[in-house]
């Protein structure tokens, strides 16, 4: 069997890094182990004399990312980076689609913020994006607690509150 291929999109994040936790277990359930692509899409401001990240800290996420790749390197995986620049208002979740499909990716895992149809609509959801673009399944990792989810899923998820 020839290997498998996952796309694995980061934005550094901690719910980014929840969705490589998934693509570790869920890999490792696979002969042979699969190769692991990590996806990052450097956002800019751009303009007359702007062509700088959106995030302040970008360089320390790609060196975040490549430690992670790294480290399942030393768990078997086969890895791969793709970093690619974009400007502030293009589609991530398009660019994401037409990475995997030239990786020929068996499936993408993205991280999800919970946003609720509303917030993603009017902020944009990449992952909300992926599942109308990718020609590949797409897996999206919720967060794992109340305090992560944010918009419309925040207010479903609340537990109601005895009257006193």
């Amino acid at each position: 069997m020839e290997a498998t291929t996952i796309i694995w999109a980061t934005d550094g994040s901690d719910l980014a890094d929840r969705a490589l936790d998934v693509v570790r277990s869920f890999g490792k359930n696979w002969t042979p182990l699969p190769r692991v692509v990590g996806v990052h899409i450097d956002q800019r401001w751009t303009g007359r004399a702007m062509n700088v990240s959106k995030l302040a800290g970008e360089e320390d996420l790609v060196t975040k990312i490549h430690s992670q790749l790294q480290a399942l390197e030393k768990e078997g995986f086969a890895t791969g980076f793709e970093l690619r620049q974009a400007h502030r208002m293009e589609d991530q979740s398009e660019l994401i689609a037409s990475i995997a499909a030239e990786h020929d990716a068996h499936v993408i895992v993205v991280g999800t913020r919970g946003q609720g149809r509303l917030a993603g609509a009017l902020l944009g959801s990449v992952a909300q994006g992926l599942l109308h673009k990718a020609a590949c399944p797409v897996l999206v990792v919720p967060p794992t607690n109340k305090e992560q989810l944010t918009g419309d899923r925040a207010e479903e998820s609340t537990e109601p509150t005895a009257a006193g």
